[in-house]
């Protein structure tokens, strides 16, 4: 069995070189038909793929663990923020609840593995033991590297990548009993995937932070006990799940959905694209409106907004969602809080505006829109070489720049009327003129992520005809984004102090992006 998974493994990892080596042009080598070999290039690219996902966990327990530790650790008031601790409740609901429940390693059945089962002929029984076990031994390398990396000593992080393993399986277990009984795996079912990440989101960051201490799940964790009785139900899983037999239904449901999915893509690609090009003249202008292409680019943009309201809305709607629960749980918990802590979360909410430009990136509905216009507009017209004048690219930039600043204006209004609901229920109504300028700034930091990911997208243009995303520019802006983010935290001023600021800061943003855009969009705004 151990042979059968290496190699099947090797055999994945020899169809991904092969798509990098199209990808970048490279000679197949050669292989005799009917060779059981693994050629040496396979080899190296599946020790990358080992590294790179040992990279990703690094990079995950640094981005969504440390750094929310060192910023809650820094506002709070108290010592209630120590790292083990810390750390030990962030992966509670983070990775053993929510990642194990949403992220089935089981279930990530793409392209590649199309071509393995549908196209290769890979036994489904081989091919989905293979995805969890290299799901188990990259969270478990790559955990325990990134918790001693931090600051965590081994075997306090070894027992927890135990932990983090058993709910691994547990997960798995019950995406396959979900999908057994509903058609559909835990992430496919929209309104019970939005209800466990806004909790679990909320529950590892905002619960504490009302609180301004964690909860200390280590005397749990770290009970033998409970270590033992976790090891006996991953036993019973584990066993269960190497002995299932449904696996070779569950690939043939996963290949018929996804050639279903690549229908629809390409029926809506032609549909598209007949709208693109049919209606769009040679000098880069709308027949309908003539010389007007001023007209021509809002009644586009009109007709691609629509066509696709439901994608849009969904997007908008989900931010909104979170927004609203997260919400709901703070002025639940102010309402069962003694009056102490109710003044905590008021004094926290008028001085919430460094920590909002850290969840108003996050929150940005910019990057995705910005893509979906690039797979229904952009690219038919890249390739047509309707952008030929900069002149034109900075019309379509203020056309494209109203429209999103409305959909992040939606998120920052509905963000806004949440803080006023959480401030009523501290029972501080003769004091709400205080949040004002923390509702001013709200709205300044949407406005401000429009522009900032619209000029990233016109500046740097990151995507590929097949839609992966590439370019050091672009990593680099948002990379850069992200550290000035983390610096406002530490930010010590009132919140109208902080709206000035921003103001002026959006003032020379917009004029700046604009010049950009109007000289040097038709040099970077092309397709890789």
């Amino acid at each position: 069995m151990r042979q059968r998974l290496f190699y099947q493994f090797l055999l994945e990892a020899d169809n991904e070189a092969g798509r990098v080596r199209n990808l970048l042009h490279i000679k197949q080598p050669h292989r005799s038909v009917g060779t059981d070999k693994v050629s040496p290039q396979s080899m190296i690219c599946a020790i990358g793929k080992v590294v790179l996902g040992i990279l990703y966990k690094l990079i995950y327990v640094l981005l969504f663990m440390y750094i929310p530790y060192r910023i809650l650790s820094k506002i709070s008031v108290a010592e209630g923020f120590q790292l083990r601790q810390s750390v030990v409740y962030f992966t509670s609901f983070l990775s053993c609840i929510c990642g194990s429940l949403i992220n089935s390693g089981m279930f990530d059945v793409d392209e590649d593995a199309h071509a393995l089962l549908d196209t290769m002929q890979v036994e489904p029984s081989l091919f989905f033991k293979e995805r969890m076990v290299y799901k188990l031994i990259i969270d478990a390398v790559g955990f325990t590297l990134a918790f001693f990396v931090i600051g965590i000593d081994f075997g306090h992080a070894f027992y927890l990548m135990i932990w983090i393993l058993i709910s691994r399986l547990l997960g798995e277990f019950i995406n396959l009993y979900v999908f057994r009984y509903t058609g559909r795996i835990i992430n496919e079912i929209p309104i019970v995937t939005i209800v466990i990440m806004g909790t679990c989101v909320f529950m590892a960051y905002a619960f504490p932070f009302l609180r301004n201490r964690v909860v200390d799940l280590t005397v749990y964790l770290y009970n033998y006990i409970w270590l033992l009785a976790g090891l006996v139900v991953a036993a019973v899983v584990l066993y269960e799940l190497f002995n299932y037999d449904g696996y070779a239904y569950i690939a043939k449901s996963c290949i018929a959905r996804m050639k279903e999915k690549n229908r629809k893509e390409q029926d809506e690609d032609k549909e598209y694209g007949e709208l693109a090009m049919g209606e769009y003249s040679a000098d880069g202008s709308f027949k309908e409106f003539g010389k007007d292409k001023s007209r021509g680019l809002e009644y586009l943009h009109k007709i691609f907004f629509s066509r696709n309201l439901d994608y849009v809305r969904n997007i908008i709607l989900v931010r909104c969602i979170l927004i609203i629960v997260a919400a709901v749980v703070g002025i639940v918990l102010c309402r069962m809080s003694p009056e102490s802590t109710r003044d905590i979360v008021w004094s926290v909410l008028c001085a919430a505006l460094p920590i909002m430009v850290f969840i108003m990136y996050w929150l940005s509905v910019t990057p995705k829109l910005c893509k979906l216009m690039f797979c229904y507009m952009d690219l038919d017209m890249l390739n047509s070489s309707a952008y030929r004048s900069r002149r034109y690219n900075f019309r379509n930039y203020m056309v494209r720049l109203r429209i999103l600043v409305l959909c992040e204006l939606i998120q920052a209004v509905v963000m806004c009327i949440c803080f006023i609901a959480v401030a009523v229920s501290t029972g501080n109504i003769a004091h709400m003129q205080m949040l004002i300028p923390v509702c001013t700034g709200i709205i300044l930091l949407s406005v401000f992520y429009a522009v900032f990911n619209l000029l990233v997208y016109y500046m740097c243009q990151p995507y590929t005809v097949q839609l992966k995303t590439k370019g050091y520019t672009f990593y680099a802006a948002h990379a850069g984004m992200l550290a000035i983010c983390y610096g406002c935290v530490y930010i010590n001023c009132s919140a109208a102090m902080f709206d000035i600021v921003l103001a002026l800061v959006l003032a020379v943003m917009l004029s700046g992006a604009s010049a950009l855009v109007y000289y040097f969009s038709n040099k970077t705004f092309n397709v890789r």
